[in-house]
């Protein structure tokens, strides 16, 4: 074994000092401040970027790693402190080394120079320039001591110079190629002569015409990425782009194989429907995921894969294919509590069901479920209650059910859509008052066309309802006023028709719904759309007879990694013959206020009501009415901007997981609901001051986001009440949930 000589160790730790001195040098030789929380370099505070025309800041920082020091507000006030400390000679020297640690807690918000990383951003930022045009562009940069604020700058100097053309773009290796696919290139191309170079738009293009190809039997596709030739002299680029297609290929013989894992198999028809694509079809990278789409959406396998075999013994024109399907446990005992929300309202419950359940009970991917709960309905309006003397606001409303769900994924196939049915009878008795109940006996049918996933909606929904509804205990609802008035017996008109109705069917009606669902994260969407039209209409002549319309759009646009923004609208009417006896269900009745709705109002609080009586306002039902009455317009809007924390870099794992899982919202919401159920006066509100009347709230909110959805902490306040009660920011309401308002 061999020792270093000591002299030697001390020799390379002068000559590594000695290196890295002269770095520390060439810095502190620019004067660059320094600050005793940053003490292994030097901080960047502020970021610029100078030159740049054609271009916005917001644009080229997304191009760049190098960021400036955020400091946040918590950590502002310690420092403030801190400072405030030193210059006391009295301030004791725990109180300053609490708050140093505390301080040094906050290192993750405090960016610091690195040499490393702003070369990269050049590169970064030559390479965007070059992508759009700008080939003789010259970006460089520094960094420097801004003397007046005492920060220190990186800046990057941009000379953006001329923006080239484009001349030509040029696709080689389509000549061959059969004449109807041909035209659906042709269709899809752009004559880009004389506009400004775009790599993004050239992308755009190449990626339309591989799809083209890929979905018209061309499966083994090789390209070069775009080539663009410059021209110094003409100030233009011509792009070219190869295509090596090989033979367009169509399916031969289809291979099923199950992958079981002892579970019983579903039927060899059932699994072939599935397939978008059939023997003698051209290859179609986009039938080939829709098939995989189709045999998951069954809920019986795992995993679906689907693999292209050449056989040299056929034609080298035809391909056979393989699929493999990986079964998963298709019969699941459970008891569990849920949190769910209501298909109409959106209310949220919370509670406890029992069930057993089969994927594949009659070996056709049929689905049965036979189950049983129990659950509290709107469990926000009781929590965000408050110090509320209403008892109907404080109290909670349960419900009991039981029934049997079935549904049979695929029926038939309808232009080569897949056609499903299901159905759901149920008996349920909602408690809504100690001596107050509805019995509800429901048997709905619904019928289910799946489109394609890249259709604007994805399945349409026609769907038959039957209910027997019978109200329990009304006759102790309308005994605790002895003073009761006339119009208080005709605002209850809407459960004492249903009382004295003497047929067993309530409500026969058939709807139909479209929904078109592109979010790219059900549970915690960042991008893409959300599409719920519906309309219902009675099928029989029976109490219920009315028609319902409702539609619902919500937007989610990427801002960031870490920020979103959510908009939503929702619109809804109910048309009713107020001339003869009438009834809604509740849960078809349009409420406004709450957690999912416009929050500066409680739940079901917030109507539109110029011309209501004042007997029934004064009356002791009004608490009553105001909460299971409801009305038969809707129209709500909200802006969201979601805001989640990134993982810090400076913290241990568990406590940077929890600040990972937080995130902060800010929102708006609008919105009213109109024509109150109370009497047979539906002169309240006109169409032409629909907009004028909406109510108008803002508030804020914290999320934790958890594998189910963010658990929500929501606060807000009405700021205009076209009613005129509620003054701006008068009240302030707090709303808990699961899972985002929308």
């Amino acid at each position: 074994m061999h020792f270093i000589p000591n002299r030697l160790i001390l020799f390379a730790i002068v000559i590594i000092c000695s290196l890295t001195n002269i770095k520390a040098d060439e810095l502190e030789n620019k004067g660059l401040y320094t600050s005793k929380f940053v003490p292994y370099g030097y901080e960047i505070n502020r970021l610029e970027f100078i030159g740049n025309n054609d271009f916005t800041d917001a644009e080229l920082i997304n191009k760049v790693k190098s960021r400036p020091t955020n400091i946040g507000i918590l950590h502002s006030l310690m420092l403030m402190y801190y400072w405030e400390g030193e210059k006391n000679p009295h301030t004791p020297k725990l109180a300053m080394e609490t708050i140093e640690k505390n301080i040094r807690w906050f290192e993750n918000e405090r960016r610091i120079y690195d040499e490393k990383v702003v070369l990269e951003d050049l590169k970064s930022l030559e390479s965007y320039y070059k992508n759009n045009g700008y080939h003789l562009s010259q970006i460089s940069y520094n960094i420097f001591p801004d003397s007046t604020t005492e920060e220190n700058v990186l800046a990057f100097y941009i000379k953006e110079g001329e923006r080239y053309r484009i001349s030509t773009v040029t696709y080689l290796g389509l000549d061959s190629i059969d004449q109807e696919v041909t035209d659906k290139i042709n269709n899809a191309l752009t004559d880009h002569s004389g506009d400004y170079y775009s790599e993004q738009k050239i992308e755009q293009e190449y990626n339309e015409v591989t799809s083209i190809l890929e979905n018209n039997g061309f499966l083994y596709i090789k390209s070069s990425r775009p080539v663009i030739y410059i021209n110094d002299e003409t100030k233009s680029d011509s792009v070219v782009i190869e295509y090596i297609l090989g033979k367009r290929k169509k399916i031969g013989q289809i291979e099923i194989v199950d992958i079981r894992n002892d579970q019983p198999p579903v039927s060899y028809n059932m699994r072939v429907m599935q397939l978008a694509f059939n023997s003698g079809d051209y290859y179609s990278k986009r039938d080939e995921l829709q098939s995989r789409i189709n045999f998951l959406s069954l809920g019986v396998f795992e995993n679906a894969s689907i693999s292209y075999i050449s056989d040299s013994t056929t034609s080298d024109s035809i391909v056979n294919v393989k699929v493999s399907l990986v079964y998963n446990n298709q019969q699941d005992w459970e008891v569990s509590p849920f949190v769910n929300r209501t298909v109409f309202n959106e209310t949220t419950n919370a509670g406890i069901e029992a069930g057993y359940g089969h994927k594949n009970i009659f070996g056709a991917a049929q689905k049965f479920r036979l189950y049983g709960k129990i659950f509290a309905r709107d469990i926000s309006r009781f929590i965000g209650s408050g110090n509320s003397t209403n008892e109907y606001q404080n109290l909670l409303e349960y419900e009991y059910q039981a029934g049997i769900k079935f549904d049979q994924p695929y029926i038939f196939a309808l232009w080569n859509w897949n056609v499903g049915a299901s159905t759901n009878p149920q008996f349920a008795v909602r408690n809504i008052l100690n001596n107050f109940t509805l019995n509800t006996f429901s048997w709905p049918f619904t019928f289910q066309i799946r489109l394609p996933y890249y259709t604007l909606i994805n399945s349409i929904y026609v769907d038959l309802n039957f209910e027997s509804e019978k109200p329990s205990g009304l006759d102790n609802i309308l005994n605790q006023d002895t003073t009761l008035t006339n119009d208080i017996a005709q605002a209850l008109i809407i459960y004492s028709s249903l009382q004295d109705y003497d047929k067993f069917i309530t409500l026969a009606t058939m709807s139909f719904r479209a929904v078109g669902d592109k979010r790219d994260n059900p549970i915690n969407p960042t991008k893409g759309y959300y599409l719920n039209t519906s309309v219902e209409f009675p099928i029989a002549n029976v109490l219920s007879n009315y028609i319902r319309t409702q539609v619902k759009i919500y937007n989610y646009f990427s801002l960031s990694s870490q920020l979103t923004t959510a908009f939503k609208i929702s619109a809804g009417h109910i048309f009713l013959d107020f001339n003869s006896e009438y009834y809604v269900p509740f849960d078809r009745q349009f409420f406004a206020g709450g957690a999912n709705s416009v929050r500066g109002w409680a739940s079901r609080k917030l109507r539109y009501h110029p011309t209501q009586d004042s007997s029934i306002v004064k009356n002791n039902l009004i608490g009553f009415l105001e909460n299971f009455v409801g009305s038969t317009s809707l129209i709500e809007s909200s802006l969201e901007f979601r805001y989640k924390f990134k993982r810090p870099e400076y913290f241990g794992d568990f406590l940077a997981d929890q600040i990972e899982s937080l995130g902060l919202v800010a929102f708006a919401d609008v919105g009213n609901s109109y024509d109150w159920l109370v009497n047979d006066t539906r002169s309240d509100t006109k169409s032409s001051n629909f907009f004028s009347t909406l109510a108008v709230s803002i508030g804020a909110g914290i999320r934790y986001f958890t594998p189910v959805g963010p658990l929500r902490f929501d606060i807000a306040t009405p700021i205009y009440d076209p009613n005129g009660i509620d003054d701006p920011f008068s009240d302030i309401l707090f709303h808990i949930g699961l899972g985002h308002t929308f």
